[in-house]
């Protein structure tokens, strides 16, 4: 029920207790004027003045419960105004908290949207991930792909470790044979011979995939099951391998083969038997992607030691002809050192000798009076520059006695 209506029944329940009231009085009232006619009929002088005495009772009772009316009717008018109020300010509050309840559903509506949004957009990716795992199922479960995978990470370490000089690719390592060597690493040897390290990456793949599901379900028969085919799986490829591409002197007495995932390098390593006879019977080794990175890292130290040394075979030649030229260096610096000698002494001559003579030879020499006094003139303080520039000097000559400067 709403508000107003639980007003209404809480008035009408006011007017009927006071309707109730009044009856009770009423009945009161008339019970009372029973009594005083019986009363009336014992005595009646007392039955007029009980009456009386009644009818004014009577009057009061009725003055009073007509102002209890009238104040209970003033009281339901303010109690009605009161709860018109009310439910006005209700309506009014009911309203505000509808808008306010509309826009936060409508916010929420939206944010729901946006996370239903997301949910289409994760499911379209999982989608995405679920075709790119099934993609790579494909590719795993063919033996081609499953070769070319790994041959695709060997070239890439390779290349970020050595340098497009130091291996080959597709490359027949035995003279007259068709059958190519995915890589060959050409090691280093100081001169001008060629000798090729065979490297082949092999992924025996659904071996690998029954021993990994073998060891999963604890099965022990199963699980060795799965190892022994693992392991006669790599023995067929290092026969394989030892038959196709090992051919000394052009090749290394071994070559290697890459696994690509060192889950299964792990496997193959835990079998010691298997890792020995491969490198008695079919001279091969095999390596992981940290082992391989290892060795071709010693490789490439290996490269740069030969460098170095040629290097310093050039740097003992550069000196050798240097020592060489020693001898010839120090005769002409010595020839130079007597030249710088027998300069200096010229010199030291002509400082001294030469110098006293030639001033000697100077002091014969005198200028004519005029000019002495001309001179004079002109080194006075109050020379002036005019003077010098508005007349010409005379020109006299002058007489030298000239000798000669040799002693």
């Amino acid at each position: 029920m709403d508000f107003t209506t639980i007003l209404l029944i809480v008035l009408t329940a006011l007017i009927c207790l006071v309707f109730i009231a009044v009856l009770n009085i009423l009945f009161k009232n008339h019970f009372s004027l029973a009594a005083s006619k019986q009363e009336a009929d014992a005595a009646q002088a007392t039955a007029e003045q009980g009456i009386e005495a009644v009818a004014r009772q009577q009057a009061a009772d009725t003055a009073t419960l007509q102002a209890t009316l009238a104040a209970q009717a003033q009281n339901i008018n303010v109690l009605t105004e009161r709860m018109d109020s009310l439910r006005n300010s209700l309506t009014d509050q009911l309203s505000r908290d509808s808008q306010n309840l509309t826009a936060r559903m409508m916010a929420q509506m939206g944010q729901i949207d946006q996370k239903l949004a997301a949910v289409n957009t994760g499911l379209g990716q999982m989608s995405n991930l679920a075709s790119s795992v099934g993609d790579l199922q494909k590719v795993l479960g063919n033996v081609k792909t499953r070769g070319n995978l790994g041959e695709v990470q060997l070239s890439a370490l390779l290349s970020e470790i050595l340098a497009p000089s130091q291996y080959e690719e597709n490359v027949a390592t035995k003279p007259g044979s068709t059958k190519r060597v995915e890589f060959a690493v050409r090691i280093p040897t100081g001169g001008n011979e060629k000798i090729l390290l065979p490297i082949d990456a092999k992924f025996p793949g659904d071996t690998y995939a029954s021993l990994i599901d073998a060891s999963e379900t604890g099965d022990p028969a199963a699980l060795e099951t799965a190892r022994k085919n693992l392991v006669d799986t790599v023995r067929r490829e290092a026969k394989d391998i030892s038959e196709k591409y090992i051919s000394v002197p052009s090749t290394t007495n071994f070559a290697l083969m890459f696994l690509p995932f060192e889950g299964l390098y792990a496997e193959v390593v835990q079998q010691p038997e298997l890792i020995e006879k491969l490198s008695r019977d079919y001279s091969v080794t095999v390596a992981g992607p940290s082992t391989i990175v290892a060795l071709l890292n010693s490789l490439q130290m290996s490269y740069q030691t030969i460098a170095i040394q040629k290097q310093t075979n050039d740097i003992l030649r550069v000196l050798q002809s240097v020592k060489a030229e020693m001898p010839k260096y120090q005769a002409s610096l010595m020839k130079a050192k007597r030249q710088i000698d027998t300069a200096g002494k010229t010199l030291d001559e002509i400082i001294t000798t030469r110098t006293n003579v030639m001033e000697r030879k100077l002091k014969d020499i005198s200028l004519p009076k005029q000019l002495q006094g001309a001179g004079k003139e002109r080194t006075d303080s109050n020379f002036s520059r005019d003077s010098f520039e508005g007349k010409e000097a005379p020109i006299q000559e002058v007489e030298f006695k000239t000798e000669t400067l040799d002693g």
